[in-house]
């Protein structure tokens, strides 16, 4: 039954990433499940999507941006606008390196030497990064939101 339907373990994700999106928990466990049955192609396109709706839930949810504005923004762009400057660089490379990954996954033309259990590896040990920093990114606001500063306390 095992080489029928293969064991998959989906990764569990800190609870502050859940109360962000549970949307992009459901993609990247559908992207793991590819890629548990070797499908590397899809597996790639659906981390890239994956990444797409964490940065917009997280503008949303974490950030209060307008809906509007989240929507119009392609993943490029949102990279650009919400993790611009020194205090987001760790979220703007990994994120783009994730991005530039993934779309090589989704675009027709490859590259020549494209190799994509190699490159799905490197997406997603970028990935992983901006997970970290991310997760943290949102325990600090959390954290920053419930200081009282008048008490110094929480």
């Amino acid at each position: 039954m095992l080489m029928i339907y293969p064991d998959t373990s989906y990764t569990k994700f800190d609870e502050v990433i859940s109360k962000t999106s549970e949307k992009f928990i459901d993609i990247y466990q559908q992207a793991e499940l590819a890629e548990s049955h070797n499908c590397y192609e899809l597996a790639g396109m659906g981390y890239r999507a994956a990444l797409e709706v964490l940065i917009k839930d997280y503008a949303l949810n974490v950030l209060h941006d307008n809906k509007q504005y989240i929507e119009q923004l392609n993943l490029n762009n949102a990279i650009e606008h919400y993790f611009k400057g020194k205090d987001h660089e760790i979220n703007n490379i990994t994120a783009n390196i994730v991005r530039i990954n993934g779309n090589n996954f989704v675009h027709w033309d490859k590259p020549e030497d494209f190799n994509s259990k190699k490159a799905l590896d490197t997406l997603k040990e970028y990935f992983n990064i901006f997970l970290e920093v991310i997760t943290a990114k949102i325990k600090t606001k959390n954290i920053i939101n419930k200081y009282d500063k008048n008490s110094h306390t929480l």
